[in-house]
């Protein structure tokens, strides 16, 4: 959950500043009908991102053109003269004009933003075909507008007309005069670390409000030496998955080498579930009989925290192929045994020569909204950096170990929620 700040005018103000120089930038790149620089009296609103963290928000200039911008980017663009931001039906008409751009023009023109802006195709998967929607006739009058959308592959297509689609980026093209007039950008692949301000926020009075608990897994306490024991029977499990990840980790692994005041362990539904942390700071998930979870001391994503790739430069010493194949083989030895779908690749675009080394690799199956299987990789080493598994393949025999657990909770009193159990199931 994200903490929220108190927005004063002193920090919306200073966020605004830090926030207008990348809208110019993105107006120059796309040569939008807005005076660049972009000057604060050129503003007609700004809704500040109240999340701490953020620099962005949502900003309208007096030529009605709407910019959103979030981590690091612009998200959003929108024209005065976008039909598909249009609300007002009786404005339609407004939209009627001649189709001068032909459609393979118009596509090539959407296609030459991401370069523009300095993206690669891959972030959009804009080899693809986009999902096109030409200019729509309404009796003798035309909208002279396109609208192209490149979908993400991992979700299935609409089946129904008018459904919405998870479009990675959305481009409107004028029909008449190739102008771009809307622009939408939901590619977590483009996130950037956002601006800094020199307006130090504070937090919004939280102590007045009593947190509600709404459903979660109970889950019941194991200490002493039943779960000492439970630690020691899945050590041998540990070292043979080290093994397989190919860590930089001396095996075989004892309990000297593992932090003892970090370790936790629970019965969830009747089956045991452990969370540890070596002495060099790397984390481990047991659950299911396997080790479901791994986020190295200098891993980019150690849920529920996700890094910015931007922080890992370096070279790249390994394609992606590579490096996919080299994750699909670790989940072969460790049980998957169907055909993988296609893996999704994401990862920071270069910036000139300047190239960043993690990559994080999702295996979603089709129809499904969550992945199976994510790996991050250091691709200038090719070392593995964090997994995160969760499929019947992977799991395994649990060790029987009898476990006395705590007393459970009065019925009066909440479940427990596994607050320090950091899995992602």
């Amino acid at each position: 959950m994200w903490e929220l700040v108190q927005v004063t005018a002193q920090y919306s103000n200073a966020v605004l500043v830090a926030v207008l120089p990348h809208l110019s930038g993105f107006s120059h790149k796309l040569d939008l009908p807005v005076a660049t620089p972009i000057a604060p009296s050129q503003v007609l609103e700004f809704k500040c991102d109240p999340r701490a963290g953020q620099t962005g928000g949502a900003v309208v200039l007096t030529n009605r053109a709407m910019f959103a911008f979030l981590d690091g980017r612009v998200t959003l663009y929108r024209s005065s003269q976008s039909y598909y931001s249009l609300q007002d039906p009786e404005l339609i008409p407004r939209f009627y004009g001649p189709v001068r751009i032909p459609e393979k023009k118009a596509m090539r023109i959407a296609r030459e933003t991401i370069k523009r802006l300095g993206y690669q195709n891959s972030v959009f998967y804009a080899d693809n075909s986009p999902t096109v929607t030409p200019p729509r006739k309404i009796g003798t009058n035309v909208i002279a507008r396109y609208l192209f959308q490149w979908l993400d592959p991992s979700r299935p297509k609409p089946s129904m007309e008018g459904s919405v689609v998870p479009a990675l980026l959305t481009v409107e093209v004028n029909a008449s005069n190739g102008r771009i007039e809307m622009w939408i950008n939901n590619s977590a692949a483009t996130r950037q670390r956002p601006p800094t301000v020199n307006v130090r926020p504070h937090l919004q009075e939280t102590q007045n409000l009593k947190p509600q608990m709404a459903g979660g897994q109970q889950t019941l306490p194991v200490n002493g030496v039943p779960a000492h024991a439970f630690l020691t029977a899945i050590l041998p499990q540990l070292t043979e998955f080290i093994g397989i990840l190919r860590l930089d980790i001396s095996t075989p692994v004892t309990t000297n080498q593992i932090v003892s005041t970090n370790y936790a362990c629970r019965i969830l539904e009747g089956q045991p579930m452990a969370q540890f942390y070596l002495t060099n700071g790397d984390r481990f998930f047991y659950r299911d009989g396997h080790f479901s979870d791994y986020y190295s001391h200098d891993a980019m994503r150690k849920f529920p925290d996700e890094g910015w790739a931007e922080k890992f430069p370096g070279p790249i010493n390994i394609t992606a192929d590579a490096a996919i194949l080299m994750c699909e083989n670790v989940m072969v030895q460790l049980g998957y045994e169907s055909t993988f779908p296609r893996a999704i690749p994401t990862y920071a675009p270069p910036r000139g020569t300047k190239t960043f080394k993690r990559y994080v690799f999702y295996w979603r199956h089709s129809g499904e909204d969550s992945e199976f299987a994510s790996f991050e990789v250091d691709m200038e080493t090719k070392a593995i950096k964090s997994v995160y598994l969760n499929h019947p393949a992977f799991q395994k025999e649990i060790p029987y170990v009898p476990l006395a657990t705590n007393a459970p909770p009065k019925p009066n009193q909440p479940a427990t929620a596994t607050p320090n159990l950091d899995s992602r199931r």
